[in-house]
């Protein structure tokens, strides 16, 4: 079985959903992988960036291609174009409910629903024009009554019809969480099948990383991107207070460097930065953190959330003080402490910064747990799916959209 991995972001959702599956599928008898760099995300291996690939003989090589969700129409209607080429079976992989985000996301109105007027721009133009706009991005259009010529260029899209347009053109869905499954299959037609595959860490990522001794005063660490600033919301009551009670505390900052850090005594917040994501485990496990916290807000798209927090957070030797999200509860059990008020996320870190025996007991047993987010216990899930999705492949009906005609437009029409 041969598969195509593709990405689109060089982030964690790259390494947990394609470059970590793929380097363990490539392991197994009678399976070959490949995938592109990590600065080679899908959008850009399409645009030719250094013409370093041939996509449609990746594609004819492939008994399977694996493709992160389509952000614009050039990636949607390559699609479209490469299994028209190649009847290659497809999947999408989505690590989030992206029809769905909270409204404090930083990515919430890129994702929103818009209207075709906000999403086109259209002028009128003379002949004379045809050409600089064209070198300009715009794409002239003459009305079908042969009359006046337009320009018209995209702006932004409507990311749920796109979502819909595009699954139309696959074989299934490969998704993190039961949750996230349990959302898409209210969208998607009864037998088209969703697969659930839990993120899973590479042990290799982790065999060398030595983690530091506990600094000398209490440490909260935080670890993520500019995403989750509504997220840490949910814990700041708590973290002011446990901040002023310990004066020697502090809180180290790994990663984004969100706004709402500013609203505590910065004398006690610390930010490490960024890191590229091979020096992750080893910045992350050197910071010396007594606690890591995982606070997020009740909202669909955390509920959809996978592990990889607590998960990352074990295997650095952090114990975790979390929001109780159904893959926390699930994967880390009695492995993380909770929290879900105020009183309880001050309380609970002070309970924590003040012992250490209960810190190291709770590591104890999260280190049990999180040997079953192997990805050697899990590269099974992966082979028995992807089976399944070329058999699926094989078997359904492709139905091609209409390809629409990008030279004449109706009145009032995008």
């Amino acid at each position: 079985m041969k598969v195509l991995f593709t990405h689109k972001a060089n982030s964690a959702v790259g390494a947990y959903r394609q470059w970590i599956p793929a380097r363990y599928l490539a392991r197994e008898a009678g399976w070959q992988t490949r995938t592109y760099p990590p600065w080679a995300t899908w959008d850009r291996v399409l645009a030719g960036y250094g013409k370093c690939w041939d996509v449609a003989a990746d594609l004819g090589w492939a008994d399977l291609a694996i493709f992160g969700w389509f952000a614009s129409p050039m990636e949607q209607q390559a699609l479209i174009q490469w299994r028209q080429a190649t009847a290659v079976p497809c999947v999408m992989d989505l690590d989030d409910e992206v029809r769905n985000l909270p409204p404090e996301h930083a990515a919430a109105d890129s994702f929103r629903s818009r209207t075709p007027d906000e999403c086109f721009e259209r002028v009128p133009i003379g002949p004379e024009a045809i050409r600089v706009m064209t070198l300009r991005g715009w794409q002239p259009q003459r009305h079908v009554s042969g009359g006046n010529l337009w320009a018209q260029r995209q702006k932004a899209d409507d990311f749920p019809t796109r979502f819909q347009e595009a699954v139309q053109h696959l074989n299934g869905l490969f998704v993190s969480t039961p949750y996230l499954a349990g959302e898409y299959r209210k969208v998607l037609p009864a037998k088209w099948p969703v697969s659930v595959l839990p993120n899973c860490y590479d042990p290799d990522d982790w065999a060398q990383v030595l983690t530091a001794p506990p600094r000398r005063h209490p440490t909260i660490l935080w670890a993520g991107s500019i995403a989750h600033g509504g997220n840490v919301k949910v814990a700041f009551p708590g973290l002011q207070r446990v901040l002023k009670a310990l004066p020697d505390a502090r809180l180290v900052v790994l990663g984004a460097q969100l706004k709402e850090f500013q609203d505590l005594p910065q004398g006690q917040v610390e930010y490490a930065g960024w890191h590229p994501l091979e020096d992750y485990p080893r910045v992350l496990a050197a910071q010396g953190a007594w606690v890591g916290i995982a606070p997020a807000t009740d909202h669909p798209f955390n509920r959809a959330k996978s592990h990889i927090r607590w998960m990352e957070y074990t295997l650095a030797g952090i114990p975790t003080l979390a929001s109780p999200l159904p893959e926390y509860l699930t994967w880390a059990d009695d492995g993380a402490w909770y929290a879900t008020s105020d009183d309880e996320w001050a309380g609970r870190l002070l309970e924590l910064l003040g012992d250490a025996t209960l810190r190291a007991s709770l590591l104890t047993r999260a280190r049990e747990r999180v040997q079953a987010c192997d990805i050697r216990r899990n590269v099974g899930s992966w082979v028995q799916h992807c089976t399944e999705a070329v058999r699926a492949g094989v078997s359904q009906m492709y139905l091609p959209a209409a390809a629409p005609d990008d030279t004449q437009v109706a009145e009032g029409s995008t």
